[in-house]
């Protein structure tokens, strides 16, 4: 029997995320993009942050439970991920409901685009402030800089590090 390969894989790594994870989970869910797989690795909770997750029945969700190691964790989601692209998402934000859809749409549209962002708004923001206004473009050094790829509003196709293309004549 196929499986079917999602085209996104939504990936977000948990610890303790009780207090948004319900928030965090419906907003995923009921995205108007649906051929997604939302891959979730707990990076060893000591709360209700995998009961949380199991109560929602839905069949896209795929939990993998591991020790307490944040980069393992991620490493774990990129090696399990099944889409042809990759939406990171963190357990204390909210996804507006056409994001898949739109980041989709402008991959398949661009094949020359490797890392795509989006707008992300602050709420409860505290200590943090929210750096990039909507439409700002960034350059790959400021990318790497400021640690953009980390946050969660990233998009970017599946690659694998450290398995070599095919050389072609």
């Amino acid at each position: 029997m196929n499986k079917h390969v999602p085209s996104i894989s939504v990936c977000m790594v948990t610890y303790n995320a009780s207090p948004f994870l319900r928030e965090c989970l419906d907003s995923i869910l009921s995205q108007t993009f649906s051929d997604y797989e939302l891959l979730i690795v707990d990076d060893g909770s000591t709360d209700d942050t995998v009961d949380i997750i199991r109560s929602y029945p839905d069949r896209r969700i795929r939990l993998i439970r591991h020790r307490h190691d944040y980069i393992a964790s991620l490493n774990l989601l990129y090696n399990n991920a099944l889409g042809k692209y990759i939406a990171r998402m963190d357990a204390d934000d909210i996804m507006v409901s056409d994001r898949l859809q739109a980041q989709y749409e402008y991959m398949e549209a661009h094949p020359e685009t490797d890392i795509l962002g989006g707008h992300m708004h602050c709420f409860n923001a505290g200590e943090y402030d929210c750096i990039l206004p909507a439409g700002t473009d960034i350059t790959m050094p400021q990318m790497l800089e400021q640690c953009y790829v980390a946050q969660s509003h990233v998009f970017h196709p599946q690659v694998k590090l450290g398995v070599a293309p095919p050389v072609l004549p």
